[in-house]
């Protein structure tokens, strides 16, 4: 497959989300990507790719990692502290939570992603 990512629609249309897409650079480096808005379409970030990559494309060719939301901090309001976990993949999340509780979400997410760290190599996590 030429891309990845967190699949949104707009009506007959679809398209990557900019913030979480990944692509197979010899498949789109000579396409002329571009990670704007198509408004007039319902299309956010990432939808201008629609006639360029996205369009003749079978959606159901496309994979899928289930997206799990979860609350970073223990007995804090989901919206307050959200995460997800994409796959294996871990998204912090950067909503308009509790600045207040910033601090602690990002320990906590610190705590979470710990033990992979720590399987890297000495040079690779500094």
């Amino acid at each position: 497959m030429a891309f990845y990512g967190d699949l949104r629609r707009a009506g007959a249309r679809w398209y990557l989300w900019a913030g979480y897409c990944f692509f197979r650079f010899d498949a789109v480096a000579r396409k002329p990507l571009d990670f704007g808005l198509d408004w007039f379409a319902g299309l956010d970030t990432g939808g201008a790719n629609w006639e360029v990559l996205y369009r003749d494309v079978d959606l159901n060719a496309l994979p899928q990692r289930p997206i799990t939301a979860f609350a970073a901090l223990p007995g804090v309001e989901l919206r307050q502290a959200y995460c997800e976990w994409r796959g294996s993949w871990l998204h912090e999340v950067g909503l308009d939570g509790d600045l207040l509780l910033k601090a602690k979400k990002r320990e906590a997410v610190l705590r979470l992603l710990e033990p992979a760290l720590q399987a890297l190599p000495r040079s690779a996590r500094q």
